[in-house]
């Protein structure tokens, strides 16, 4: 697991020794010939009697699954070990005996039928001696092997760090080496070494219900822990769909994996936070959840699926709570580690295994933690008999931390180790949930998002608002609030105040453009920085083609002509029809299209404006030439701006002359050789012929 150091100190140890790696592998795939017979501890390993019942029959199936039958009646046990932490370095041979005391202990105890290893029970690193860890390994099988239950390796990161140096067939045949290991076959479509489905039978050939591994991997790029990847839910999704189709729709199955999945970490705060998807089972969280920075597709997928009942994970060996959260309950094992973690050698309330009890009828079971005792009496013996065990339901009702108390003044104050912290800003828990605090008291005005330990909150009057579901701002940005809290996993468009955004991951993506499918609306939606333009009314491209937007929206119902900055195209149903030629009628005009590209043919007519004298005598006609439509309107403005002179000397006559429109009453008009730069006569305005008269105002 991580050990007692961090993922930014184990990057930068994996950075330094990659190369040296890469030196020594030819000496790395040559280390799989050593022979399986001398193991490291052996002698020690071959003094443990062997717990095997001989009651499992194993049948590989066409399709990679097994069939894991139970030759006796009873109820199906299955036994969840993790972070077991073996090493064949000297300075751990008694943490060894320590650890292999505890498993067999465990196993005495229990009986079960079969043995789940959810990863981390080789304890290599990047940059351990390969010849050492292949001892480890080799050890590792050998104790299984002679505790003879069949069992199912789920990798760890540790592991990892060891099979990683190998190819996966190498991985393969190494595995081969124990007799009771059931064995993955390798499926290169999907990513990990130890993806297995495994159809648990009862004795009557009943099925019992479904086991499903899934490798969580080791590490990203980055220095942070892996995740499920995509292609593996997909493995899972179809592994579902199948035995659905095989077992009935009401088919249970449960999932075992290493690295907790991010909704260890929803499933806790939420439980915390009041948040009634949330039920607490039994245990309690003494580190953080160390999970992924990836939120993977898995949670989703086993909560819309309706068939995994509970995941269980290792990889944090001091937290052991079980969750039910969103349909799925999320159970960290008690780990066995002695070796891992600075000081947890002495450490005992999270030491322990899982249970799991599933009954002959295929529907109901339990899950139990165990929790293993007399570690004392384990650390001096050094006999192989291993220690006693009370493997008792844990009812460990431990609340999280309280920091909030009520004054006299009813004032709810923050304390900090009993004194109270008026410097203290952010969010605080007392019995009736979480608060907004700002500077040691909470402020029930509070209208915000806040961040606690366990992620970003909505908070209405001071308190994280459960019922929320929009959209919400913080100093990062906007964010898709489900429940009250910042839905990671929502692609989409949300509302707010401003109009519809685009949302990825959870957050309003800004630099959303273009066309872009919405899958909730069903509908290709046009963006602008990270909004949706409903204002926008012309063409759009996308991978498809272009196409007509109306109201912000692809509009497949528009036959007709737009534009684009490229000129005028034929449109049909919503989408430029490049592979048109010929006439086309639209909104009065006709047409010329040439593999979809439209010109609109002119027609033009002769328009005439007349002039008067002062006392109503016609003077001239200017004529000009307009564009019109196939009705005879005129289709652009057109703003007259010509001057014909009087044929009289002498117009003005001292007078101030003015040029009025239609008659010498009507509006007053300007033609662009006097004061106006620009005519205010638009012949649009008007049908047939413009009378323009003279009119003698004023005496100079």
């Amino acid at each position: 697991m991580r050990g007692h150091f961090n993922c930014k100190l184990l990057k930068t140890m994996f950075l330094c020794v990659a190369g040296m790696l890469f030196i020594c592998m030819p000496q790395l795939v040559k280390a799989n010939d050593m022979p399986y017979d001398k193991v490291h501890m052996g002698d020690y390993i071959a003094g443990y009697a062997s717990l095997g019942k001989d009651n499992i029959i194993t049948q590989k199936n066409d399709d990679g699954s097994w069939n894991v039958k139970k030759t006796d009646d009873g109820d199906y046990k299955v036994l969840q070990l993790t972070d077991v932490h073996l090493s064949a370095g000297d300075v751990y041979t008694e943490r060894n005996i320590k650890a292999m005391n505890a498993v067999y202990s465990i196993i005495e105890q229990v009986r079960p039928d079969i043995i789940e290893m959810t990863g981390d029970y080789v304890f290599a690193m990047p940059y351990t001696d390969n010849s050492q860890d292949y001892e480890t390994f080799k050890m590792c099988m050998k104790f299984m092997d002679q505790i003879g239950i069949p069992w199912i390796w789920t990798f760890g990161n540790h592991d990892h760090d060891f099979f990683d140096r190998y190819t996966q067939e190498q991985v393969h045949s190494m595995l081969e080496l124990s007799d009771t290991l059931i064995k993955y076959d390798i499926d290169y479509n999907v990513d990990g070494y130890s993806n297995g489905e495994f159809r648990l039978y009862n004795s009557d050939d009943t099925l019992n219900r479904i086991l499903i591994s899934v490798d969580s991997h080791d590490y990203l790029t980055d220095g942070n822990y892996d995740y499920i990847h995509d292609n593996q839910v997909s493995w899972y999704t179809d592994v579902i769909n199948n035995d659905k189709k095989l077992f009935g729709e009401d088919v249970q199955s449960f999932v075992y994996t290493h690295i907790p999945l991010m909704e260890y970490n929803d499933a806790w705060y939420a439980y915390q936070g009041g948040d009634t998807r949330a039920e607490y089972i039994s245990g309690t969280k003494r580190e953080d959840v160390c999970c992924s920075s990836v939120r993977g597709r898995m949670g989703t997928a086993m909560s819309q699926l309706n068939s995994t009942q509970a995941v269980f994970c290792g990889h944090d060996h001091l937290n052991d709570y079980i969750i039910k959260y969103c349909g799925v309950t999320y159970a960290y094992s008690k780990s066995i580690d002695y070796s891992a973690y600075e000081g947890i050698e002495n450490l005992t309330e999270q030491r322990g295994a899982t249970l799991l009890t599933l009954d002959y009828n295929g529907i109901d079971y339990t899950t139990r933690s165990i929790l293993l005792t007399d570690i004392q009496d384990d650390n001096n013996s050094g006999d192989n008999t291993g220690n006693d065990i009370s493997d008792d339901i844990i009812n460990n009702t431990t609340q999280p931390d309280i920091n909030l108390f009520v004054g006299a003044d009813g004032v709810w104050r923050y304390y900090n180790d009993g004194v109270a912290d008026t410097t203290y800003t952010g969010m605080a828990l007392n019995q009736y949930g979480w608060w907004y605090v700002d500077n040691g008291t909470v402020d029930f005005n509070a209208d915000c998002m806040a961040l606690n330990q366990y992620g970003w909150w909505k908070i209405t009057d001071g308190t994280v608002d459960f019922t929320f579901n929009g959209l919400a701002e913080n100093e990062y940005g906007w964010w898709k609030m489900k429940d009250g809290t910042v839905d990671f996993s929502y692609n989409g468009i949300a509302q707010n105040q401003y109009g519809w955004w685009k949302v990825d991951k959870g957050a309003v993506n800004l630099n959303a453009n273009g066309l872009i499918y919405d899958e909730g609306t069903d509908t290709w939606w046009y963006f602008k920085d990270g909004y949706i333009d409903f204002s926008y009314t012309e063409l759009a491209s996308n991978d498809y083609g272009e196409w007509k937007i109306c109201n912000g929206s692809v509009d497949f119902g528009f036959k007709g002509i737009a534009k684009d900055d490229e000129g005028s195209w034929y449109v049909h149903e919503g989408k430029v029809d490049k592979t048109y030629t010929g006439t086309f009628e639209y909104d009065g005009y006709t047409y010329d299209v040439v593999r979809g590209r439209a010109t609109r043919r002119k027609i033009t007519a002769t328009r005439n404006v007349l002039w008067y004298d002062l006392d109503g005598t016609f003077i001239d006609k200017d004529t000009v030439i307009v564009e019109v439509d196939n009705k005879g309107q005129m289709t652009d403005d057109y703003y007259y701006n010509g001057y014909i002179a009087s044929r009289q000397y002498n117009l003005h006559g001292g007078y101030f002359t003015k040029i009025c429109i239609g008659s010498p009453e009507g509006t007053e008009y300007n033609p662009g050789t006097l004061l106006v730069k620009k005519s205010n006569l638009n012949l649009r305005d008007y049908d047939g012929d413009i009378s323009l008269y003279y009119v003698k105002v004023n005496k100079l």
